[in-house]
């Protein structure tokens, strides 16, 4: 596990300099977040994954995201629990909705009458606009400030040179 994410990682410092506009990894930074924020939700997975593939954007980026939302959604549950309780139970105007909803043939496979799962694609939705926001002005100030002034320091250059991060890039080029 620990060995696929360096390698998105490393794939994402790539994509950081490549061709991919700010504006394609902002877009799958932030649904990224989505998915890693929502409980296990196959659908609703399967669903963004198809439109990070499907689009021009950067695929990586997205998965990344997703393991890093993933890690530090446990820290919302108790605000979604509250936020699907009031939705899904207190809220006895929504619950000709929620029915409606329910019946439909699609709707009940991404579990929305979870209390948490309804919470959290809430606060995902939120994060939306900031995850992209932010991601679109740190890739510009990565390229335009940060990847200039890292390359011309001592140790990326001498890391670059050694014998051991060119055999490390020709087993990285091998195994894809």
């Amino acid at each position: 596990m620990t060995l696929i994410l360096l390698n998105l990682l490393r794939k994402l410092v790539v994509a950081l300099v490549s061709s991919n506009t700010p504006h394609q990894i902002a877009i799958a930074y932030a649904l990224g977040g989505v998915m890693g924020l929502t409980p296990s939700n196959l659908p609703l997975t399967v669903t963004i994954m198809a439109v990070l593939l499907i689009f021009n954007v950067n695929f990586t980026a997205g998965m990344l995201s997703a393991a890093i939302h993933a890690v530090v959604a446990p820290l919302f549950h108790p605000i979604a629990h509250k936020w699907g309780v009031s939705l899904l139970i207190e809220n006895k105007g929504l619950t000709s909705l929620w029915t409606a909803l329910y019946n439909m043939p699609v709707f009940p496979l991404f579990n929305f009458n979870n209390t948490i799962m309804l919470g959290m694609l809430i606060i995902s939705f939120i994060a939306l606009l900031p995850n992209y926001f932010g991601m679109r002005l740190f890739v510009k100030v990565y390229r335009e400030i940060l990847h200039p002034k890292l390359s011309k320091l001592k140790v990326v250059q001498a890391v670059k040179a050694s014998k051991f991060v060119q055999w490390g890039e020709k087993i990285w080029r091998v195994a894809r």
